[in-house]
């Protein structure tokens, strides 16, 4: 089951990813069985629940007859996230272990509000999590993102639909040359221009699809060159094919609710 709404997907499940990466603060918790968590090329870490940071590879597996993951996603944008990110990056910790114990009561209303979610476009669900965001980085400073970052990343969600993007004519509207702009770019995103374009691409294409359109039209209204594409793409930064996790979209039926173990 998934769900995605103001730079937030939330997704219930027992499907195993490929190793991938993706522009989005995750937050991934074992519910009724602990997590493995791979990072990078290192060996796995047994987990209740941790914190990935934008655009680290890595790979997060759990037994399916044992329990199900809740996965948050959160665009990195966002100001909150990006002050996460940079604070976590200063001390060079890429994820973060969190306790059961310290997020139990929102996880415990996140089961509870996820029988009805479908009914209400998950609008109970969307609150509950960004409450508890709230709860776990309460006083982050939130720096502005570079004024001309912001005017690219605006140009990239205003014309997404585009299907291509000149960097070129971007660098002589900001008086900036093509290196200096795109060091720039990264220095504040974390990712390149080019892959911040197809992260921007692929939540379109996502939103799309979960408006009513198939996973082609979803494709073309993104603006990808084909839904080979799209396909690639959301492969490589979900580790799962899109038919997979967005055919989850509606409630499955039959699935006994595993609850966490809170007293852990």
């Amino acid at each position: 089951m998934l769900f995605y709404k103001d730079d937030i997907c939330i997704f219930f499940g027992t499907l195993n990813p490929a190793p991938h990466s993706h522009h989005a603060l995750e937050i991934s918790i074992g519910s009724g069985s602990p997590l493995q968590l791979y990072m990078g090329d290192q060996k796995p870490v047994e987990v209740q629940a941790c914190i990935i940071l934008p655009d680290q590879q890595h790979r997060i597996t759990i037994d399916p007859e044992k329990g199900e993951k809740i996965t948050l996603m959160v665009d990195a944008d966002l100001p909150l996230i990006r002050a996460v990110t940079n604070h976590y990056r200063t001390r060079k910790e890429f994820f973060v272990p969190i306790s059961l114990k310290r997020i139990a009561p929102f996880i415990t209303q996140i089961l509870e509000a996820k029988n009805t979610a479908v009914n209400n476009n998950g609008a109970n669900l969307f609150k509950l999590v960004k409450e508890m965001l709230d709860f776990l980085f309460p006083d982050y400073d939130k720096h502005p993102m570079n004024a001309q970052v912001v005017h690219m990343t605006r140009h990239v969600k205003q014309n997404i639909t585009k299907n291509k993007f000149l960097f070129k004519e971007l660098s002589i509207e900001l008086s900036r040359s093509p290196s200096r702009l795109s060091h720039l770019f990264k220095e504040e995103t974390g990712i390149s221009f080019r892959k911040y374009v197809l992260w921007t691409r692929l939540k379109t294409a996502v939103e799309a699809y979960q408006n009513g359109n198939s996973i082609t039209q979803a494709s073309y209204i993104s603006g990808f060159a084909d839904s080979s594409h799209f396909h690639k793409v959301y492969t490589d930064m979900f580790g799962l094919k899109p038919s997979l996790p967005l055919k989850e979209y509606t409630k499955t039926p039959g699935r006994s609710e595993k609850m966490i173990r809170l007293n852990e």
